[in-house]
């Protein structure tokens, strides 16, 4: 059973991670198309409301 919840929490650490990766990746296109930090910060406010927790 430690096994399992183990790979559990690994997976979903690893998963984190890789959304981080790839939400700095798309907040640098952003930057680069637009040239708009405003744009960029338009994502922050829009990821909450997109992807609500719970």
């Amino acid at each position: 059973m430690k096994k399992r919840a183990f790979l559990l929490l690994t997976s979903i650490g690893l998963a984190n991670v890789g959304e981080w990766i790839y939400f700095i990746g798309l907040n640098m296109m952003i930057l680069n198309a637009g040239n708009s930090a405003f744009a960029v910060g338009l994502l922050y406010i829009i990821r909450p409301i997109v992807f609500p927790v719970g």
